[in-house]
């Protein structure tokens, strides 16, 4: 049996009076400057953790105060003090960005009148869920997406509204790099979809999630989830590294079993070697400003080790030290990871 929506498969989006945008990062940032420069009026519901966000070096709550825009901050979604922000409302467009919040089907229906949407940057059904690009870097997906999608009580599981595919280009080895293709990519898609159901009379057409192509990656935290396996292929091991790399703090490890440190900015090479796997790790080689770390096959450069207060030690490595990490904290970063709107559950 099908699900039942209270849109039909064609439906027109006209008429909006405001835009209530969802969540937090540098798309919505980029849409309240968009929005002002057009005149149309905007709110803002957020959380706790996304307020402590930085993008360019600044807050995002300081992007909410310096542009006087109307926003609320909860934790709840269905609180009272949410339902009061939202009831001079009387036809939005509500947009989700990045949300942490699980909407329920009866707060859709009453607080967003049945037309929330959202914007995933991978594919549906395939790849739903958090975690960012890391897994896409470690999974070696190319292919990028503007995804919108009607929001139905599931996760990412809602009605497909628009998409446009696109390509990263081949120097995309960094989440900075995906995140900074796929916020302009998506900021144009959304700009455009405004623009046509606000200013003129657009129709929708819903198209419905073929679920048995679906799959779902759980969310990945960069102090916990990074631990590099060094037993890793090398391959998937440069992947590992390169999914923890900015603007994320680094993948972590240890240096001769004693500090705890953290490695970006790596590449592969096929020079040197053969090695045996009981040499991954092993610091081989010095170079001005990079170390050869050996592993089964291949050469692991790298060229930057930070330490914990993020200077980069890399002059300070020595040949001969090792890089390894211990089983309880390759253990830990298996773990599953549950978020809340102000941060990670205990």
């Amino acid at each position: 049996m099908k699900k039942k929506n209270n849109l039909k498969q064609s439906s027109k989006l006209t008429n909006f009076q405001e835009i209530i945008l969802l969540g937090g990062g540098k798309l919505i940032i980029d849409l309240i400057f968009w929005c002002k420069s057009k005149n149309i009026k905007t709110k803002i519901i957020t959380s706790p953790r996304h307020l402590k966000e930085y993008h360019n070096n600044k807050l995002f709550i300081s992007y909410l105060k310096e542009q006087k825009v109307n926003y609320l901050i909860c934790d709840n979604i269905n609180s009272k003090k949410v339902k009061n922000f939202l009831k001079t409302s009387k036809n939005s467009l509500n947009l989700s960005c990045s949300a942490p919040w699980i909407f329920s089907k009866s707060n859709i229906s009453s607080l967003f009148k049945s037309k929330l949407f959202n914007i995933h940057s991978t594919g549906l059904p395939q790849n739903r869920g958090g975690g960012g690009f890391s897994w896409q870097i470690m999974m070696g997906i190319k292919f990028g997406y503007c995804n919108l999608h009607l929001v139905d009580g599931g996760i990412d599981t809602g009605q497909i509204v628009e998409y446009e595919e696109f390509i990263f280009p081949a120097t995309a080895r960094k989440p900075i790099d995906f995140q900074n293709v796929a916020n302009e990519k998506n900021f144009n898609f959304i700009k455009k979809f405004i623009k046509k159901n606000l200013f003129g009379n657009g129709n929708i057409k819903l198209t419905s999630q073929q679920n048995y192509l679906s799959t779902y990656w759980p969310r990945l935290n960069s102090e916990i989830s990074s631990w590099i396996n060094w037993s890793m292929e090398a391959i998937e091991l440069e992947k590992f590294i390169c999914a923890f790399d900015e603007p994320y703090n680094g993948a972590k490890t240890y240096v001769n079993n004693k500090n705890i440190v953290r490695i970006k900015d790596v590449i592969l090479s096929s020079q040197d070697g053969p090695f045996h796997s009981y040499q991954n790790g092993i610091v081989y080689r010095k170079g001005l400003n990079w170390i050869c770390v050996s592993l089964k096959n291949s050469t692991l450069i790298i060229k930057e080790v930070l330490d914990e207060k993020k200077n980069n030690i890399i002059s300070k490595i020595k040949v001969g030290d090792r890089f390894a990490s211990p089983v309880s904290k390759l253990q830990l970063s298996n773990n599953r990871l549950i978020y809340t709107p102000s941060g990670i559950k205990n």
